[in-house]
């Protein structure tokens, strides 16, 4: 909002005229124009139109700047939500291959011991040895794929997870340049304990560059407590499943 001052002397710009001194006098100095007082008020009257305007032109680009900050703020905000559920769709989509494939590697090994299914590939191929290796092989194959399956799926959450992490340092930065990271007085704190508007371990600054900060989140095992990050949760929960499937594998070969 303009100060009166400003607004004083963006009137008189509107109706003063320009000679070699700056603006034409105020009527008070009409008749007086060639005294060295009156050159001297015109001149000092210039520099601070001047001096306004430059003012008005920083706090036009401060607030447009501000503004851009804000827009990318909330894009980035929404990237950040979709990825998260991108992480968690992904889980669910590699989970749910792997338990059906175990469950139908599982159920065929069931059947062929039970039905002796072996018996009638002895018919085809003549021996029945390899009929049971056959056989074997092919109901692995199956939890082959599966343990694939887990594979691709971690190489993608940590993919996902990493460029979630980038998106964050950019949300840290918008955050820091808008201030919102600044500390709040006491008597304006809502708990007095806390003097950020968000929780003191989001404002902490404990890397020189944002490719630290993603350099150590994605080291989780380096880390004091390796599961407390969602990447270290996710990535043991797919080793578990990936050491399951590869011993389900070798009784699937030999049992």
């Amino acid at each position: 909002m303009n100060s009166p001052v400003r607004l004083s002397v963006s009137n008189f710009r509107k109706e003063a005229k320009e000679d070699e001194f700056g603006p034409l006098w105020l009527s008070g100095f009409k008749g007086h124009e060639k005294t060295s007082d009156c050159r001297l008020v015109k001149n000092l009257i210039f520099v601070n139109v001047f001096i306004v305007d430059e003012e008005m032109k920083m706090d036009e680009d401060k607030n447009s700047k501000n503004e851009s900050l804000r827009n990318v703020l909330s894009h980035c905000e929404e990237r950040s939500k979709y990825l998260g559920n991108l992480i968690r769709e992904t889980i669910k989509y590699f989970t749910t291959i792997f338990s059906s494939l175990t469950t139908a590697a599982i159920a065929a090994k069931i059947l062929v011991l039970h039905y002796g299914i072996e018996r009638y590939i002895h018919c085809i191929i003549g021996t029945y040895q390899l009929s049971i290796n056959l056989v074997n092989v092919m109901i692995a194959s199956i939890e082959i794929i599966a343990l694939i399956a887990v594979i691709i799926g971690l190489k993608d959450i940590t993919r996902i997870y990493k460029v979630d992490l980038e998106n964050n340092t950019i949300l840290n930065k918008i955050r820091f340049c808008l201030g919102l990271y600044d500390e709040i007085a006491k008597e304006r704190r809502f708990y007095e304990e806390d003097p950020y508007i968000f929780p003191t371990r989001f404002t902490k600054r404990d890397w020189k560059s944002s490719e630290d900060f993603v350099q150590e989140m994605m080291n989780w095992r380096k880390r004091e407590y390796p599961l407390s990050t969602a990447l270290g949760l996710f990535s043991v929960l797919f080793y578990i499943y990936i050491f399951s499937s590869m011993v389900l594998v070798i009784i699937l070969l030999f049992v």
